[in-house]
């Protein structure tokens, strides 16, 4: 992550602090003096001179501080001195010293308990900073989670036809991440998925349809494993994906995949006199919806599995369908669609037609191509805001660029605007437009520069 380093430079600077903190500590308690004693003066004998008091000494013991003005009133003789005159006697408990003088520095002052456990604070201070040394600052999944350590784990199972008849030779696929949550094996089941995320091949079956998996990869050490698996194999479906979530010494047994029957989708996309529209985007999407919610499970989309582009004569074909109910999707820049299928029913092992052609009519529209600061074609969520001469917005057109950094949209406002590109992570730029009626605007290649915002702002571009 761009703004990890943060995170290592304040957990440093609070262990600083404590270190400091704790020597200072330690520093005081060795160099503050007692506080002075209390000095009762009940049987302070009346006939002793101003110049007397002065002269009165105290045991080390009571010794007031070196800064601390010495007390010259009634003064109780201490042992050691003489009680009628507050002079030292012949034996005295301890050598004496004059009131107002510096006590001897080799003698032990303070609470050497409590200097032990602020010692002892700054050992283990240090202990800790030692830990952290080498450590990558950008590194703050290591910081939370520890190192990475040595994870292995076995994954056994077998994949089967929809007639439940053993599968031979289907390449088993994963898609590892890491996990920091609880247990549980199956985690998620996909509808089919679109064949883009299935991951990196793992291992294929055997000729009895059976498969192992002996996983030996790198992990956070507080943290397991997740990998979803996917069966695949020409002239079939995927099967839907499998999670299953693993601890350090695992062993899954009995992961089952299903492949499933497929078949093809074919249809042509047509103008208004009936001629073929090549490069329009026809994709497929389940008919599933997700609980009460309404919620549409896209299965196609650009560049997926179940997606197709047509030709010079408009034709297009979407193969390896999962059989099912779907519904036709049809995107274009330069075309809004007039007319066109909806409903289609997938047979496996066979070709279905569409019911009827999409039948498509010129739009204005807008396109781009994108690349950042090296040159390399950027993929990236882009918003175009079409300003009018006031600078006020009349219109945001936004989406994704393709693989090549290309990004178009259809029925932009029509007129003279300045279009500010904005694209998450890169400083917008700004660029002049005029849109007419059933013509497409290019608006040329940009280049833009990363953002010079702080990791987690609000990006400007809703």
């Amino acid at each position: 992550m761009r703004s990890s380093g943060w995170m290592f430079g304040l957990l440093l600077m609070i262990l600083a602090c404590g270190l400091s903190f704790g020597a200072g500590y330690f520093i005081a308690k060795q160099d503050v003096p007692p506080p002075a004693p209390h000095i009762e003066t009940a049987d302070l004998t009346p006939a002793a001179t101003q110049p007397e008091r002065e002269k009165v000494v105290l045991p080390l013991a009571d010794q007031p501080a070196a800064n601390q003005p010495a007390e010259t009133g009634n003064l109780k003789p201490t042992a050691g001195t003489d009680p009628s005159t507050g002079q030292p006697g012949d034996k005295p408990d301890q050598p004496p010293v004059e009131a107002g003088t510096k006590p001897d520095s080799s003698q032990p002052v303070g609470d050497a308990k409590t200097a032990a456990e602020a010692a002892e604070a700054i050992k283990e201070l240090e202990k800790k900073l030692k830990e952290l040394e080498g450590r990558d600052i950008f590194d703050p999944e290591g910081m939370l989670n520890g190192p990475k350590v040595d994870f292995t784990a076995t994954i056994t199972g077998s994949v089967s036809d929809t007639a439940g008849q053993p599968v031979a030779g289907a390449g088993i696929y994963g898609e590892f991440s890491e996990n920091y949550g609880g247990g549980g094996s199956v985690l998620r089941v996909s509808i089919g998925g679109d064949g883009q995320d299935i991951g990196e091949l793992l291992t294929t079956t055997d000729s009895g349809g059976a498969f192992r998996i002996d996983v030996n990869r790198k992990v956070s050490e507080k943290a397991g494993l997740h990998v979803d698996l996917t069966g695949k194999l020409q002239g079939y479906a995927d099967s839907k994906t499998i999670g299953v979530t693993l601890k350090n010494g695992d062993t899954k047994e009995g992961i089952k995949l299903a492949l499933r029957q497929a078949g093809s989708v074919a249809g042509r996309v047509v103008d208004q006199s009936g001629a073929g529209v090549a490069g329009m985007q026809v994709s497929l999407s389940g008919n599933s919806q997700m609980g009460d919610l309404g919620l549409e499970i896209e299965m196609g989309g650009a560049g997926s599995k179940l997606s197709a582009t047509t030709d010079g004569s408009g034709e297009y074909r979407i193969e390896n369908v999962p059989e099912g109910d779907y519904r036709l999707k049809l995107r274009g820049a330069g075309y809004r669609e007039v007319s066109g299928p909806a409903q289609i029913k997938v047979k496996p092992g066979a070709e279905t037609r569409a019911a009827a052609d999409f039948v498509v009519a010129i739009t204005c529209s807008v396109r781009l191509a994108l690349q950042d600061a090296t040159g390399q074609p950027l993929r990236a969520w882009v918003t175009l805001n079409f300003k009018d001469a006031d600078g006020k917005s009349v219109r945001k057109l936004n989406g994704m660029t393709d693989q090549d950094g290309n990004f178009s949209a259809n029925e932009p406002p029509v007129g003279n605007f300045n279009v500010e590109v904005v694209a998450w992570g890169y400083k917008p730029e700004t660029v002049p437009a005029n849109i007419m009626e059933g013509l497409a605007c290019d608006l040329g290649r940009l280049t833009l520069q990363p953002s010079d915002a702080k990791p987690g702002s609000t990006p400007t571009d809703e």
